[in-house]
This record gives structure tokens, C-alpha cells and sequence, in this order.
């Protein structure tokens, strides 16, 4: 497969979520409220409208505050994955990408001694990567999570993780134009989300691309 610039394509995939790529990563992903705020000099900063209910519930923290969780233990993974998170939501994400290493360093490393497997950390840094259009890293992370998918569809449809990397990893072989490999992706990613919508039309071009005869006769009946 060639690993050009198919930007174009990738977009076409991923355009049903039209805020962009941060978007359509997952539906479920945690979007922090961020708020721009101007002082008298013109400096811009910006604050979370949440407040902090738990201590592992991170999801309205600000940037200040994150840094200083991370500041009092840099080796909790959690402060490191919403800062992540937090830059994801404001499309930053050259600086979303060294929270993210961090944090599927220090969560592999607590997996390790847990007995506990974090593929979500994993999952993050294919996230990321396919945001900033690096599609071997990307392809290599979201790969190392579906290694670890459970056999039963039903389990693993669960997890965010695992249809999100079909996904992700659907639209970057669709991107390429490795309709075989597009198809498998996409297909299981149905199978496990029934989102229909959000992969007609990549199947409908796949099936062009790979069975000519198949949608011709269909073509012909509708004609």
C-alpha cells in the first residue's frame, strides 16, 4: 500500500462529523467545555466552565490545573490523559500528542503491575496520530489495540476503543484506497456500532472498487 498524502480522501470518510477530525474520532469521547477568555492586554486564555467532582474525574479541568496535578505526581496517568484530551478539544494537537505519549507510557507501566490491560492508552495515541496525519504511527497504535480485541463481538463492542480503532483504521485503508483491508474495518466496525450512517457511503464506494459486477447488476435493477 502507498503512503501518500491522501488527505482528500480521508476527509471524505470522516465527513460526517463536520466539526472535524477531533469530532468524529468517537462519539463518546470526553469533550471538555473550554471557554477563550481576553484580559486588558489582549492575552487570550482559556478556562473550563466544569468543576472538578472527583479526583479520577478530570474532565472539567483546566489546563492550570491539570499541570498542577501532574506538577504534585508526575507519574499519575490521568492528569496526563485529559490534558491530552484538552488540547484535542481545541485542535492543538502537536501539544496533545507528548500528553498522550506520557500517558500511555505511565498506564502501560501501572497496567504491568495491575494485572490490567489499558488499551484505551493505546487507543489515544492512534486517535492522535491519525489526527495529525501520521498514518504509520496511527495504523501501528490502533493495530496494538485490536490485538487485545476480545473474540465476542458483543463484549467487544463495549469498548469505546475497539470500534473507534476499526473505524479510524477503515478510513485510513479507505484513504489509501486498500479497499480490501477499508472494507474489513468498516465492515466490523458496523457489525459492532450499527451506525450505518456514519459508513454508507465508504461500503458503497468499496463495493464499486472491489465487486464491479455486483453493483452494476444492482445499478441496473434500480434503472
Amino acid at each position: 500500500m502507498s503512503w501518500g498524502s491522501p488527505l482528500c480522501r480521508l476527509g471524505l470518510v470522516l465527513a460526517p462529523c463536520v466539526a472535524g477530525l477531533a469530532g468524529c474520532v468517537t462519539t463518546e469521547r470526553i469533550s471538555p467545555v473550554v471557554v477563550a477568555e481576553e484580559d486588558g492586554q489582549g492575552n487570550r486564555r482559556y478556562r473550563s466552565t466544569r468543576r472538578i467532582r472527583r479526583r479520577d474525574d478530570l474532565s472539567g479541568a483546566s489546563e492550570s490545573d491539570l499541570r498542577a496535578l501532574i506538577a504534585q505526581d508526575p507519574e499519575d496517568p490521568l492528569p496526563w490523559r485529559y490534558l491530552g484530551e484538552l488540547f484535542e478539544g481545541l485542535e492543538r494537537y502537536q501539544d496533545a500528542l507528548p500528553a498522550f505519549l506520557r500517558y500511555q507510557k505511565l498506564a502501560s507501566e501501572a497496567g504491568r503491575l495491575r494485572g490490567r490491560d489499558y488499551a484505551e492508552a493505546d487507543y489515544a495515541l492512534g486517535r492522535i496520530y491519525t489526527l495529525l496525519g501520521d498514518w504509520t504511527e496511527a495504523t501501528h497504535w490502533l493495530r496494538r489495540v485490536l490485538e487485545r480485541e476480545p473474540r465476542d463481538l458483543g463484549l467487544a463492542a463495549r469498548a469505546v476503543w475497539f470500534r473507534e480503532s476499526h473505524y479510524l483504521l477503515g478510513s485510513i485503508y479507505y484513504a489509501h484506497e486498500d479497499w480490501t483491508q477499508a472494507e474489513t474495518h468498516l465492515k466490523r466496525y458496523l457489525k459492532m456500532s450499527a451506525d450505518t450512517a456514519r459508513v454508507a457511503g465508504p461500503l458503497a464506494r468499496i463495493e464499486r472498487e472491489l465487486y464491479p459486477e455486483r453493483f452494476s447488476s444492482r445499478y441496473a435493477k434500480i434503472r
